[in-house]
């Protein structure tokens, strides 16, 4: 985010602190505590356009334009609200099991094709791109229950100007599919190589270990397939870091490179043909 590798987390006392690193440069991570950020929750990060949100455990969004100093952003007050994406235009809530969205003015609910008890509720995700069509995409990905082996998936698109219209389709979940999303603790979806890569740590069953593969979906999120020709291979000194690591997290830059961060390791990686 405005070229730095941005990280927010809870220390052991509370508070939240910022690290970041400047791209193309080596050297120490700066870290700074956080100004005005009492309450906030470090899994809500959203970004929309130049400015960050968070969302409180009081229901409060904060926005910031350095990711140190936060301020109340102008959003009507929505009781336990849980800031979940964000578009070029809204943002989007999980509170009291429902899905919201407001452009600043109101909250207002969003129509889904099933049934709001199906959203997903922790480990959360969302992903905002635009499809080769000139249409945005908005994925969000999460679970419902700590029980759950598969991620739960819902999508939005549409046509420029007709966002608030347009509804939320679920992806019904087929037990025959072996290419599904699996639902693993620090569940992260990076847009990355002309699709979604999925990642994190292990899953609850145990069927899968951290960072055992990356998985990618080239169809927003329907399947999700491990690579061929190792072309994305996790390193085996990476493998034992995310599984001793308290929590995982990436991204990717404009150069192609994703970025891994597992406990108090960065690492980069990209794939040759990139």
């Amino acid at each position: 985010w405005n070229n730095k590798l941005t990280i927010l987390a809870t220390q052991a006392d509370g508070t939240l602190l910022c690290v970041q690193h400047p791209l193309g440069t080596s050297g120490e991570w700066a870290d700074q505590n956080t100004i005005g950020t009492a309450n906030a929750i470090p899994s809500t990060l959203q970004q929309q356009g130049n400015r960050l949100l968070l969302s409180t455990s009081d229901g409060q969004v904060l926005e910031s334009t350095d990711a140190i100093t936060w301020s109340a952003a102008s959003f009507p007050t929505l009781a336990g609200l849980r800031l979940v994406a964000a578009s070029d235009d809204y943002v989007y809530a999980l509170a009291a099991g429902r899905l919201y969205r407001s452009n600043g003015a109101t909250w207002d609910e969003e129509p889904l094709d099933d049934d709001a008890s199906l959203l997903p509720t922790d480990q959360l995700n969302s992903v905002f791109y635009t499809l080769k069509n000139g249409m945005p995409r908005l994925i969000l990905v999460g679970r419902k229950t700590v029980a759950d082996t598969h991620a739960t998936i819902w999508a939005k698109s549409w046509e420029k100007g007709t966002e608030a219209e347009e509804g939320w389709m679920y992806y019904t979940p087929n037990n025959a599919d072996k290419y599904r999303c699996p639902a693993l603790r620090n569940l992260c979806i990076v847009p990355y190589d002309n699709g979604l890569q999925a990642l994190g740590g292990r899953s609850e069953d145990g069927t899968h270990q951290a960072l055992d593969v990356i998985r990618h979906s080239s169809d927003h999120g329907i399947t999700w397939k491990t690579y061929d020709n190792n072309d994305m291979n996790v390193d085996q000194a990476l493998q034992k870091a995310a599984q001793a690591a308290q929590y995982i997290t990436a991204t990717a830059d404009d150069n192609h490179f994703l970025w891994i961060v597992a406990g108090n390791q960065v690492w980069r990686g990209r794939i040759n043909r990139m």
